[in-house]
């Protein structure tokens, strides 16, 4: 996170993602029990990151209460089965993104298939397309 340092109690957490698009920014607020706000996406260096950055920060995947997603795109909800799993967080969403959400996994797949065709269909050479996938 350049220039914007989060207030006291909140760490920033930034994950990749398989996208053409920068890092998406995970916070931990350090409450009791600790909450993550976003969890990223579904990819083993997310979810490594996201544990150093717990670690960094004296936390464990285990230690977190509960998640609340800004809203239901993979790139931010991704490892919300994973981290439910090993936490036992609550998890919190707006009504609207809760269908989506439930859906993850075929959207997920279909989505990152559609965007890869996207990139192509505007012109990226088939490698930037692949990396997408």
């Amino acid at each position: 996170m350049t220039g914007v340092r989060p207030p006291e109690g909140v760490v920033c957490i930034p994950l990749p993602t398989p996208f053409l698009v920068p890092d998406v920014n995970v916070y931990l607020l350090k409450s009791d029990p600790p909450v993550l706000i976003d969890v990223g996406p579904n990819i083993p260096e997310a979810y490594d990151r996201l544990a150093a950055g717990l670690a960094k920060a004296g936390y464990r995947l285990t230690d977190i209460g509960a998640v609340v997603l800004t809203h239901e795109h993979i790139d931010h909800s991704g490892l919300l089965a994973q981290v439910m799993a090993e936490s036992g967080a609550e998890a919190y969403a707006h009504p609207a993104a809760q269908r989506q959400l439930a859906e993850y996994d075929s959207r997920a797949e279909n989505g990152i298939e559609v965007y890869a065709a996207m990139l192509r269909a505007f012109g990226a050479d088939e490698a930037a397309a692949a990396a997408s996938i």
